[in-house]
């Protein structure tokens, strides 16, 4: 700043003041006298305060607290502080100077001096300097703190700082929820300290391994012993800290208590591996029993063809030295010997149908069904039968599995049938993530307390003189349906027909 920078009311209270002006090129310096007159300035505060008073004109002589619009709680605050001055107080302080209709939004940094003349005050000179961007800058950092002090202050989590050598010199008072400790024991101490030898082994070889590549935590989950004895697994994220020259000085990172999760994996783990076993043992011991089912089935019908063909041979050759009783006799043999010959078949079947013999293909049931009841009409000639047939889909199955449900269902349709006339309407819904397929009939029906048990081995609900049959058939329907991935059921009431109902995943996982 230069001597002619500075215009004063007059020369010689120029020279009075000039020592007390800083010479800067930045800051606005300005003296007023006890009337709170302009009494000198330099060229920075002229400039500045003309367009924001009221005339947009200011002279030196102009009283300035009238010249300005200031707010009345930012006049009184400016005026305190001149007041200051005026009796003869050397006072500093930071002012927010808003003047909304002149778009004045900045803080100021300002020095009150008094000015002296043999032992008087006459004035006050004002040293202004613009701490706007600072003051910003400061207010944001401060409401940044405040926001993460609340974000500390409301989480649950532990926020901790170590330095180079993984000493805590910081930690959160959330840290007594996880250990049990103030955190003033926790201060000075390691992460090591409150573990088992092996846990620190383990966790020091990677936390080793984490500061020779100057590299963050992640999720690492380490087993720390509480101040009551217990174990408690914590999972550590942190982030290095580097000083100026790129040194690692240490970590700031976040412990979350995650030991419920952990125990509930761990026992979930332990379940799954039992049930694993389970499933192995499980699996071996059906093979078996499919294995014993499909060679005692083979053992069994060589002797009862034996017992068959020589009954009948018994029949032939001394057909006319039986009386009427004997020729019984052989006819309820060989007709039993019948019948465990199909049960034995339906064993066979009913062993093989949980088996995966084929490759599941997009199988067409339009066509499945038109298989069934053609072959109805060819090998039982099943021809007064009606037939309402609806669109089918194509499914992803296996293709032989298919066709053994409808002819079970199907074949029971006809089995079964009442005094009308035989009517057996297939129809297919298509659900969200399933086809639902139906065949109902208008048959003898089936009463409600049995709808579960006809779906169970060798259960049946007439006696064999009445309708022929093992009671395997739905069972097999019922393990083919399941092995797909669906659900079969039945809807019906005695004397009211049946209507059979099955699902297929329209995707198969």
């Amino acid at each position: 700043m230069y001597k002619n920078d500075i215009v004063a009311i007059d020369d010689r209270l120029k020279e009075q003041i000039l020592d007390s002006y800083l010479f800067s090129n930045n800051d606005f310096m300005y003296s007023l006298d006890n009337s709170f007159r302009l009494i000198a300035a330099n060229q920075n505060f002229l400039k500045f305060i003309k367009p924001v008073t009221k005339n947009q004109s200011l002279q030196i002589g102009d009283q300035l607290l009238e010249s300005i619009s200031f707010s009345v709680e930012l006049e009184k605050r400016f005026k305190d502080c001149i007041v200051k001055g005026l009796k003869g107080e050397t006072y500093f302080d930071e002012i927010h100077f808003q003047i909304p209709e002149r778009e004045i939004d900045k803080w100021s940094e300002m020095l009150f001096n008094p000015i002296v003349n043999n032992d008087i005050v006459i004035g006050v000179t004002i040293i202004s300097r613009d701490i706007t961007a600072n003051k910003k800058a400061s207010l944001e950092l401060s409401d940044t703190n405040n926001r993460l002090k609340k974000i500390l202050l409301s989480s649950q989590d532990w926020i901790w700082e170590v330095d180079a050598h993984g000493i805590y010199t910081y930690c959160s008072d959330q840290i007594i929820a996880h250990l049990g400790y103030s955190s003033g024991e926790i201060i000075g101490k390691s992460p090591f300290d409150f573990m088992r030898e092996d846990e620190k082994s383990r966790v020091g070889l990677i936390f080793q391994d984490i500061i020779e590549q100057k590299a963050a935590i992640v999720d690492l989950e380490n087993w720390n012993i509480h101040k009551d004895g217990r174990e408690v697994c914590l999972q550590t994220n942190g982030y290095p800290v580097f000083d100026k020259l790129g040194e690692l000085t240490g970590f700031i990172g976040v412990d979350k208590d995650i030991t419920i999760r952990k125990r509930n994996e761990l026992e979930l783990l332990h379940v799954n591996e039992d049930l694993l076993q389970k499933t192995e043992e499980l699996t071996k011991l059906n093979s078996e029993l499919e294995r014993f089912a499909f060679v005692a089935s083979h053992d069994l019908q060589e002797p009862l063809r034996t017992v068959t063909s020589f009954l009948q041979l018994l029949e032939k050759k001394f057909s006319a030295l039986l009386e009427p009783t004997a020729k019984k006799y052989i006819e309820f043999a060989v007709n039993g010997a019948e019948r465990m010959k199909y049960l034995i078949r339906d064993l066979l079947e009913y062993s093989s149908s949980g088996k995966g013999i084929e490759d599941y293909t997009e199988v067409d049931l339009n066509q499945v069904v038109s298989d069934i009841t053609q072959l109805f009409e060819i090998t039982k000639g099943e021809t007064d039968i009606t037939y309402q047939i609806g669109k089918m889909p194509t499914v992803s199955a296996m293709n032989f599995k298919m066709h053994q449900v409808f002819q079970n269902l199907i074949g029971n349709a006809i089995k079964y049938s009442g005094p009308e006339k035989l009517k057996i309407e297939i129809a297919a819904k298509e659900l969200e993530e399933d086809w639902q397929i139906s065949v109902k009939d208008n048959g003898i029906g089936i009463e409600p307390q049995y709808h579960e048990v006809i779906f169970e081995l060798f259960n049946r609900l007439h006696n064999a003189s009445e309708y022929s049959g093992t009671g395997i058939g739905l069972a097999v329907c019922k393990k083919i349906v399941e092995m797909h991935g669906g659900k079969i059921w039945v809807q019906s009431n005695l004397n009211q027909g049946a209507e059979f109902i099955f699902t297929l995943p329209k995707n198969r996982s």
